[in-house]
């Protein structure tokens, strides 16, 4: 099923959100596909956990237990290697909790 979810968020909170998901102090907003992957992403890990959604929700958001690991070709990488990468369906990335 494709979703057609309206999320408002101000250009400051896009300011805050893209320096969180580049990790960097610049001044890079987060893009509407970036905001598509943080949502997959938080979505794939609720339905990969074996807890309930508001008992994954507050793991990820209050711990700050959530965190992408890449891989390509069936091999750990890092997001530097991967970002080098080719596409193509031996480049994927997963979520780690705890």
């Amino acid at each position: 099923m494709k979703t057609n979810i309206q999320v408002e968020i101000s250009d400051d909170e896009r300011l805050d959100l893209g320096q969180k998901y580049h990790n960097t102090p610049t001044k890079q907003l987060l893009t509407r596909k970036e905001l598509n992957d943080i949502i997959q992403e938080f979505i794939d890990s609720i339905k990969e956990s074996d807890k309930t959604i508001k008992t994954t929700t507050k793991t990820i958001t209050s711990e700050g237990s959530w965190r992408k690991i890449y891989y390509y070709n069936g091999r750990r990488v890092t997001k530097r290697e991967w970002e080098q990468l080719p596409e193509g369906e031996r480049k994927f990335y997963d979520i780690e909790i705890g």
